[in-house]
């Protein structure tokens, strides 16, 4: 009898301690980092702003460029240009997580990372090192911190930029710098946010008139170039060939957006290194018997430019096509005004703008 006795509590304890067993969670979480065995490595995890996958037409994509340096920003130059790694927004890098490098280095050394990030159609394929074919950028001609624009997509010349040049989003560009400062053993984690680099200039003709303007630059000047290390725009660039638009739709009694183009800016605020355009446009509908003209034509010069801002210059661009009706007692009758405002806040709100009237 004791004999069954122990042997009932025997298995109730044991079916007790199989009880408890399986509410032992087992589960293993996986980092959200892949883990790097190798300890010489700094792993970059990419960030653009978060309008810069939209911003982008159809058929394009966003490409980061990274170049890593040995040394720092006070001794750098080209000689210590260490590698390059490319890689294209939403996929996956060397370790399998998406928008993320590795860089092989060694121990107790100085490290820099420079990031450039721009558009590239979406049917570019990478060649046998990683590397895309650069297409508004040259990445590569331009010094290993620089960036120039080309004047025509995927050739770098001395040729006039093309009418893509103009009301063209994937111009926008971004950069960011990421010192590492001096790399022990341990693997290295960092996440670098990139921001614009570019002014966004913008054309709007305020005289509210209805018709199908006839649109022709005959004039632009720009930047052309960026140094990542310096973060500021440097060459200017100026183009004198005739670029003929097309018509823009003026809607009657609305402000009409005319073009808009992108161009780096220069450290320099005090507008001797800012853009310029001279602008044709001409209504082929006015009827010129009474021997008014149906042609204007504008140049404004140093508009200001700061990245990561949009730059308006506004004015009654028809003034002498469709002249306002002024008093005769007006001391200023048939003159335009030009005023000059800088808002306070950055591009991220679109509402805000320098203006020029």
């Amino acid at each position: 009898m004791k004999s069954i006795i122990q042997c009932l509590l025997a298995s109730l304890l044991l079916g007790g301690m199989m009880l408890l067993t399986s509410c032992v969670d087992t589960r293993i979480i996986e980092p959200e980092t892949p883990l790097i065995d190798n300890s010489s490595k700094i792993v970059l995890n990419l960030s653009a702003p978060e309008d810069a996958a939209t911003r982008a037409t159809d058929g394009f994509k966003l490409r980061f460029v990274a170049k890593i340096f040995n040394g720092s920003e006070s001794n750098l130059n080209d000689t210590y240009y260490k590698a390059r790694q490319e890689l294209v927004q939403g996929e996956a890098g060397p370790a399998g997580k998406i928008d993320q490098m590795v860089f092989d280095v060694e121990a107790n050394q100085n490290y820099i990372i420079y990031v450039f990030a721009d558009y590239i159609p979406v049917d570019s394929k990478p060649s046998e090192e990683g590397y895309y074919d650069d297409y508004y950028y040259d990445t590569r001609n331009s010094g290993n911190t620089g960036v120039t624009l080309m004047s025509t997509p995927k050739q770098l010349s001395n040729q006039a930029v093309p009418a893509s040049f103009f009301n063209n989003d994937n111009y926008d560009c971004f950069a960011g710098t990421e010192n590492i400062g001096k790399k022990g053993e341990d693997a290295i984690y960092r996440t670098i946010t990139l921001e614009r680099i570019v002014s966004k200039v913008r054309f709007v003709d305020s005289t509210k008139i209805k018709g199908d303007i006839s649109t022709n630059v005959s004039k632009i000047t720009y930047l052309n170039n960026y140094d990542l290390r310096n973060q500021g725009g440097g060459n200017k660039a100026s183009n004198s060939e005739s670029i003929n638009l097309g018509s823009v739709n003026f809607k009657e009694g609305e402000e009409n957006e005319i073009l808009y183009f992108y161009t780096f800016s220069s450290k320099i605020t005090d507008g001797s290194q800012s853009p310029g355009l001279t602008l044709t446009l001409t209504d082929p509908s006015k009827d010129i018997s009474d021997g008014s003209p149906n042609t204007t034509t504008i140049t404004v010069d140093k508009i200001s430019v700061q990245k990561n801002f949009i730059t308006t210059v506004k004015g009654n661009f028809l003034h002498e096509i469709y002249p306002p009706v002024v008093p005769e007692e007006d001391p200023h009758k048939g003159a335009i005004f030009l005023d000059v405002l800088v808002s306070e806040k950055p591009w991220e709100n679109l509402s805000s703008e320098w203006t020029s009237k």
